[in-house]
């Protein structure tokens, strides 16, 4: 028995023996703490990519990289047609998306994430989309409820600030808004939105085609009785609730962050009317911006929402959805 032992303890003692020879030389695996992120926003309005730099290790933002934007009309096209994207929406989307992806190869990224929104949520065949680009681009995007895309959006406001606010986020076909100034997040989900909100105002006034404009200052006045009355009967049925007066909001997003004023990083009631009598009464080639259609009834739309809470200022960052992912890659 006790030659066994022996044996056994002699075999122990030249297998260590081999096993320190063979790594004592080896060098340690170096861990690459900065890495390259792409995060794509697939809005029913917008898509965007954001390309950061990070630190991995240290859990912090370094700087972007790169940031795209462009206008692909999801929410207008299911609305005609018949909620279901057209084949034309498609191959634009397609052709988009190929082109953010290649950009984000360009910049040797380590991971590209990617969500999509409200109108692939609402389409007949949005999730069948989003599973032909990620086959054809090798990605892995996703759709999100609206909750989930509710807390991206807080998460991309935490990015850059940590103090207590609420985060207004307006999209084309949905509105998200956060609130967590107690630990216990308040989280309002509602389909009143920028391409909704014009949509339902033409409805209502029998206008007909894509864009409403141009819009008198009646039709304008009516359609920010129309917003206080939507959001009247949000808080009605407990889906809104009230805020204290001179909370902060923080609003997100390009709707957002086009109602700036120069040099400003927030606006006020007064801004949205100076900015409002400037394009009233112009058709969509006179205001001349890529959101033409909707740019009257935006202003309409979140003067209704400020008046009713009572909101004398919109502190606007420059964040996207993709900050959220980017926040929670790196945290979570």
């Amino acid at each position: 028995m006790k030659k066994i032992f022996l044996i056994v303890g002699i075999f122990i003692t030249i297998s260590f023996s081999v096993f320190y020879s063979l790594n004592r030389d080896k060098k340690p695996i170096e861990v690459k703490c900065d890495k390259n992120l792409a995060a794509f926003d697939i809005g029913s309005g917008t898509t965007k990519l954001k390309i950061v730099k990070v630190n991995v290790c240290e859990k912090k933002f370094i700087k972007v990289l790169s940031y795209m934007t462009m206008p692909v009309p999801y929410a207008q096209d299911l609305k005609e047609n018949n909620g279901k994207f057209s084949a034309a929406i498609q191959n634009y989307g397609a052709e988009v998306i190929g082109r953010y992806v290649r950009a984000s190869k360009s910049f040797n990224v380590d991971k590209i994430l990617g969500v999509a929104t409200s109108a692939f949520r609402k389409s007949s065949n949005g999730k069948e989309l989003i599973k032909k680009w990620n086959k054809k681009f090798s990605v892995d995007f996703r759709v999100i409820d609206q909750r989930e895309e509710a807390l991206i959006g807080y998460d991309s406001v935490r990015l850059h600030d940590s103090h207590e606010y609420a985060v207004w986020d307006i999209g084309g076909g949905s509105m998200q808004v956060v609130e967590n100034s107690d630990g216990k997040p308040f989280i309002y989900l509602g389909n009143i939105a920028s391409v909704t909100f014009k949509n339902k105002l033409m409805k209502k006034l029998k206008i007909d085609g894509s864009s409403p404009n141009p819009v008198d200052r009646k039709v304008f006045d009516y359609a920010v009785n129309l917003s206080i009355e939507l959001f009247s009967e949000e808080l009605r049925v407990n889906k809104l609730k009230k805020f204290s007066p001179g909370f902060k909001f923080v609003g997100i997003g390009g709707l957002h962050k086009s109602l700036l004023p120069k040099n400003q990083d927030y606006y006020t009631f007064e801004n949205l009317e100076e900015r409002a009598t400037r394009f009233i009464g112009k058709t969509d080639a006179e205001i001349n911006s890529k959101y033409s259609d909707t740019m009257v009834t935006n202003i309409a739309l979140i003067m209704g929402f400020m008046k009713l809470f009572d909101i004398s200022k919109i502190h606007v960052s420059d964040v996207v959805l993709s900050d959220g992912l980017i926040y929670q890659e790196l945290i979570y």
